[in-house]
């Protein structure tokens, strides 16, 4: 028998969900990359926004490198070729998006729902890109990230 140390904390997704509408975010950390199952790779972005009463909060996530293209591009990454980027993961600290998060159940289980980001932009929230209050409906289409709430 040998001695271990085994951390059975979570690896991401800390933070209560994102909560749903069109925001600002600024990313607080740099990307962490972990590996999934079956040789699949996920980035975790932390970020910081606001939520609907104006307070500051923290949330987690979860990109596959397939769901990142459009995220990468506004974040003025560098695309090398269509669909393939040059970029560090430590120089994403300090940047900022905007993108409109919605929730969705999981495809395979419904009880596990994801968090989908979709039309990213630059800038700050104006009258061209207005706060879409948490609770109104929106499409979505994107990324995903698991939450236990």
């Amino acid at each position: 028998m040998s001695h271990e140390i085994t951390s059975t904390k979570r690896k991401f997704n800390q933070f209560p969900q994102i909560p749903e509408g069109r925001r600002r975010y600024l990313v607080i950390a740099p990307v962490r990359k972990i590996a999934g199952k079956n040789d699949s790779e996920f980035f975790i972005w932390t970020l910081q926004y606001q939520n609907e009463l104006g307070e500051t909060c923290m949330g987690e996530q979860m990109l596959m490198p397939s769901m990142m293209g459009a995220l990468l591009r506004v974040l003025d990454c560098l695309e090398t070729e269509p669909e393939v980027f040059d970029w560090d993961t430590d120089e994403m600290e300090g940047r900022a998006f905007i993108a409109t998060a919605t929730h969705a159940p999981d495809k395979k289980d419904a009880s596990i729902i994801r968090v989908h980001m979709s039309d990213y932009a630059t800038g700050d929230l104006n009258e061209d890109t207005p706060e879409i209050p948490f609770g109104a409906a929106v499409g979505a289409v994107g990324t995903e990230v698991e939450s236990d709430n």
